[in-house]
Parts: structure tokens; sequence; C-alpha cells
């Protein structure tokens, strides 16, 4: 993570950004998945996530709803 910041009262992150791995394995057929990319939180609310193929998702951080 780097320039994060948050909000006092809340504990809210309110900016900043993060990269990410996410391993995906399934031992039933050993195929694994692996998937990079970045998160930058745009306020207290929602965050956007890029994934390295380019695929963009916005994440509402209160109800973790997802949009793209």
């Amino acid at each position: 993570m780097s320039d994060v910041l948050l909000f006092k009262t809340t504990g809210k992150i309110t900016s900043g950004t993060s990269t990410f791995t996410l391993i995906q394995e399934y031992s039933y057929n050993s195929q694994i998945y692996t998937y990079v990319g970045t998160v930058e939180f745009l306020n207290e609310d929602k965050a956007k996530v890029t994934f390295d193929d380019g695929s963009v998702f916005y994440v509402n951080t209160n109800n973790l709803s997802i949009s793209n």
C-alpha cells in the first residue's frame, strides 16, 4: 500500500493504492489461475480495481457491491 489516508473517526480508507495477487487453485483438476492488479481507493465509499488484463471494476466499500 502507498499514500494511504484514513478517516480518523470511521477508520475507512479515503485514498491510496495497493497491488494484489490472487491465486485460485482447483484441486480436482490441478488448475491454477493467477490474477494480478491494483486497487485505487477513490474515496471512503469507492475503490477502483484494475486487473493486469485491463479489466476495471468499481467496489462499493460499504456493501462490497461491484460495478463496471
